[in-house]
């Protein structure tokens, strides 16, 4: 009992719901998410998987759709910018930095970029 309580301190499992990163993780698959980096505020790298819960903003347009986040769900997704990192969004892509980042498959078509573009703004975090 004692074992599983430190456990679940310092490694969560969650499974994948969704297919919005289908080319690194498939619906079904379980992931073991570390917790120690983010208690001891490890600095973030590009190309790291983070899990957060959703912005109280999605879960109010989620909501107010007819559908429902849970407390406890969870996403993932992959850190592209850090801070200090100049991001631009346009028709041509994602650029950090100047840089065209590559362009992530789109496992669901309907999931695509919103029409228009983008101004360029600095970035905290930027994932994909």
């Amino acid at each position: 009992l004692w074992l599983g309580f430190i456990g679940s301190q310092f490694v969560s499992a969650f499974a994948i719901p969704s297919r919005s990163m289908d080319e690194t993780l498939k619906v079904g698959d379980v992931v073991l998410a570390e917790k120690l980096s983010s208690r001891l505020r490890l600095p973030l790298e590009r190309e790291d998987l983070v899990f957060f819960s959703p912005p109280r903003e999605l879960e109010e347009l989620v909501r107010g759709g007819g559908g429902r986040i849970g407390s406890r769900d969870r996403f993932i997704k992959r850190v592209a910018a850090l801070p200090g990192d100049t991001v631009e969004v346009s028709a041509s892509g994602v650029r950090v930095n100047g840089a065209l980042r590559p362009t992530p498959p789109l496992a669901c078509p309907s999931e695509g970029r919103p029409s228009g573009e983008e101004p360029s703004r600095e970035a905290d975090q930027v994932a994909d």
